[in-house]
């Protein structure tokens, strides 16, 4: 279906317990009706986010400065997608809708950005061959001026691991691969983080412990204040941290803990593990605006994508692949609008719903406030 004929809802943001773009279709033809017990879930959770802050969030942000100027000229259109595990068809169809493949699935995006925040592999059987397809389209991008953001997921670090439980039911053999992440990830084609100059994005998001972390460590290394320390500088450190964990085969750095909120052993999980719940819930984690993947859906009635009422984290990871529901749903970033598409299945259609960025881009704007979780 041509975009110019995709049916556009207003530009108003539908509101459960966190501000978000509501296109499910069942959910605006048939509201959900919830239970006593899910009532009462509903206020212990929401009472309760702000007293688990109080106790685990235990240390103060450190006031950073914000976006550096320098990459404010590349906030050009930016497309992001969630997790892929393994559904090629459906990732197609999605890269299609959005004009960044052709009919022969050549990049056709011009100079557009598209981010994958990883995830790609497990779950599916294509898994590999979607890993292959990004590596290919990433080169075509760069001849248009384009560029394909490939970032890795918790499932990718279970393989750089040697932990293949996942991995091993549906590649064949997963060491190789594991092999195959490692060089892609040495050559400078598959990262940790990526900022475009107005949000950061990561599979699972950073907690202020964290960040606070990683921030440390920047002024250790430059001998500087924590105000000379930019976001692009988090960015550029953790993916340095990557690269010398991958060379030493040693993930000990807290960047890849497994938080308790995953069932880990730690009380803060890492920027691929922790969960959603737990970075809307930390008071000052989304002073800097973040885009994650990691946690689709958990029930018909969520909607695919989930934006907080700040816009200062947003959720993508729609559950392509079927053990999560299949959605099919991206969101695309501009200089001043966010744009959702979602696929209604039933009416073979996409649906959009365009709202303005509230987000301004310079980096003056950028301020130490916490999100508003309701």
């Amino acid at each position: 279906m041509n975009l110019s004929s995709t049916p556009t809802l207003s530009g108003h943001f539908y509101s459960q317990r966190v501000d978000h773009f509501n296109l499910s279709p069942s959910i605006r033809n048939n509201p959900p009706q919830i239970s006593l017990y899910g009532q009462i879930s509903q206020i212990l959770d929401t009472s309760f986010s702000p007293i688990y802050s109080y106790f685990f969030e235990k240390q103060s942000p450190l006031p950073i400065g914000g976006f550096a100027p320098s990459t404010r000229s590349e906030l050009a259109e930016t497309v992001v997608f969630g997790d892929i595990h393994g559904e090629l068809i459906g990732f197609f169809d999605n890269l299609y809708n959005a004009g960044l493949i052709d009919e022969t699935f050549q990049w056709k995006g011009n100079s557009k950005t598209l981010i994958q925040l990883g995830d790609v592999i497990d779950r599916g059987y294509f898994s590999e061959a979607v890993w292959n397809f990004l590596g290919i389209i990433q080169e075509q991008a760069k001849e248009s001026s384009g560029k394909v953001v490939r970032l890795i997921g918790n499932h990718e670090l279970m393989v750089l691991e040697g932990y293949y439980g996942y991995a091993a039911q549906v590649i064949v053999d997963p060491e190789t691969f594991s092999e195959q992440i490692k060089k892609d990830i040495l050559e400078d084609k598959v990262h940790l983080a990526y900022t475009d100059g107005k949000r950061l994005f990561l599979h699972a998001g950073m907690r202020t412990e964290i960040r606070n972390l990683l921030i440390r460590e920047i002024m250790q290394k430059r001998e500087c204040n924590s105000t000379d320390v930019y976001v692009e500088d988090i960015v550029e450190h953790l993916n340095e941290l990557l690269v010398k964990a991958v060379r030493e085969e040693d993930y000990s750095h807290p960047i890849f803990h497994i938080g308790k909120s995953r069932r880990g052993e730690h009380e803060i999980g890492g920027v691929v593990w922790e969960d959603f719940s737990q970075i809307a819930s930390s008071e000052r984690a989304s002073d800097i605006p973040q885009v994650v993947g990691h946690n689709p859906p958990r029930h018909s009635s969520e909607p695919p994508i989930r934006i907080t009422d700040s816009q200062r984290l947003i959720e993508v990871d729609a559950g392509l692949n079927p053990i999560y529901g299949g959605n099919q749903a991206y969101v695309i970033f501009n200089r001043s609008d966010i744009t959702v598409r979602v696929k209604n299945r039933e009416q073979d259609i996409w649906i959009e719903q365009i709202a303005r960025d509230v987000l301004r881009r310079t980096p003056s704007d950028f301020s130490l406030m916490s999100d508003s979780v309701t």
